[in-house]
């Protein structure tokens, strides 16, 4: 029997993927921001898919501080054109995203900001659910987790857990 998390909801006419806010804050958390890369290669897939601008998901996604903002900029013109309102700003969530995913990379005492690169994430899924909400308001966000899904939760909620409790620990000493 296949995994029901795992079906892919139709999304015909639909620009970007409604996922709810709690899977992805889960997902990014659990993952040391991992799963932004997927959640960054999805939604430029989903802009290939639509338009005639041959991008390459894969090196946007795994350059995502750089590509983050053009990301976001068609996000917030997609909901506009379909009359979605709201105080999303790209430019905002592209600056901090880029902040947060270099700002780690300094120090090794600076991991933890890695996370916070989920707050445009946030803010950028939030813009889409938004826009789902208006283009086809009976497809809800996903909120199920796949079995590797699951896994990955698990087994990096744990390491995410030690990670901080040693640098706690370390920045005591």
């Amino acid at each position: 029997m296949p995994d029901a998390s795992a079906v892919v909801v139709p999304t015909v006419g639909l620009p970007f993927r409604p996922i709810s806010i709690r899977k992805v804050v889960i997902l990014s958390l659990a993952t040391f921001g991992a799963y932004q890369i997927h959640w960054f290669y999805q939604n430029w897939w989903a802009v290939r898919l639509r338009g005639r601008f041959r991008v390459k998901p894969l090196w946007r996604s795994l350059l995502f501080f750089v590509f983050c903002y053009p990301l976001f900029l068609r996000i917030k013109s997609s909901a506009q054109a379909h009359g979605v309102t709201s105080g999303f700003r790209p430019i905002v969530a592209g600056a901090v995203c880029t902040v947060f995913a270099l700002v780690w990379r300094l120090d090794e005492t600076f991991w933890p900001t890695v996370v916070l690169t989920t707050i445009p994430l946030v803010a950028a899924q939030r813009e889409i659910n938004r826009l789902s909400a208006v283009v086809a308001p009976s497809v809800e966000p996903n909120d199920t987790f796949s079995r590797w899904q699951v896994v990955g939760v698990t087994i990096g909620g744990l390491f995410f857990a030690l990670a901080l409790v040693a640098t706690l620990l370390v920045a005591q000493l």
